[in-house]
């Protein structure tokens, strides 16, 4: 198939995917994240993790003493020259396959103040929760009789379904092309089982619309086992400018791509 074609494929899916999410009374359409939008994200990312990591130096800075100044301006000097390549690997989990049960129904009424609707919606909050530390493989095994998936990916990959600002933008980043009235500020009023819920449904519309393919990963989890599963939007990121997905591998090798070739195109 030429390249061409294979780029029409994959408009044309952009262009079909969608799932429809409800705010209050109101639905709202969700579409896939673009490659370009995707590599927005991935900046933005980037200089979210350089704020927190120089903002943990200057809260800390009492502890330095009298070179508190002096290493905080050079900490700000390596921090500039980082890219993308620089980011760490964070703890990432895979909940799909997790019984929903009414344990972890009350767990997440009494933790977030509402349940979603669908087990789709539970399992999105409970993903959220493992990736933020709020909650632990152990109590998730004990509210759902099974473990999740562990794994690693690099933080840019996790910001976007784990960290609240990277929700709201890859939302945002979705929403707009059918609501272009619906602003950051509009998505940050939204509670935030329905972030976690909208985030994982993007990342899955993102993943189909560019004809991702499955890869083998061996996982650091309770069997440590190798894990056959689709690759996500996220997973996929690195393939749009290198053309494999062999650059998202995690680089202290946890977890292994062990065969993928992307149909990004190349």
């Amino acid at each position: 198939m030429s390249r061409n074609r294979r780029g029409s494929d994959r408009e044309a899916r952009a262009l079909a995917a969608a799932d429809v999410i409800e705010i209050g009374k109101k639905k709202y359409k969700l579409r896939p994240v673009v490659a370009q939008h995707l590599v927005d994200l991935e900046r933005e990312a980037l200089s979210h993790y350089k704020r927190q990591f120089l903002r943990t130096y200057k809260d800390n800075a009492d502890l330095l003493g009298d070179s508190a100044q002096d290493v905080l301006v050079q900490k700000m000097g390596e921090v500039a020259a980082w890219d993308l390549s620089d980011l760490p690997q964070k703890d990432a989990y895979d909940t799909s396959r997790l019984p929903v049960t009414n344990k972890v129904k009350k767990w997440i009424k009494d933790n977030y103040g509402e349940v979603p609707d669908s087990d789709a919606g539970i399992r999105a909050v409970l993903n959220n929760a493992l990736d933020q530390g709020k909650l632990t493989v152990t109590k998730t095994k004990e509210l759902t009789e099974a473990f999740p998936i562990q794994g690693r990916v690099r933080y840019d990959q996790w910001w976007v379904t784990a960290a609240t600002a990277g929700m709201i933008s890859f939302i945002t980043s979705s929403i707009r092309m059918d609501h272009p009235e619906i602003t950051e500020e509009d998505v940050a009023g939204w509670s935030f089982p329905k972030l976690a819920e909208a985030s994982r449904m993007v990342e899955s519309i993102t993943s189909a619309s560019m004809g991702n393919g499955e890869v083998s990963v061996t996982y650091d989890g309770p069997r440590k086992r190798p894990v056959t599963r689709s690759l996500t939007a996220a997973d996929c990121w690195g393939a749009s400018r290198h053309g494999t997905c062999e650059s998202c591998a995690t680089r202290d090798g946890r977890a292994e791509v062990a065969a993928h070739r992307s149909k990004w195109g190349g």
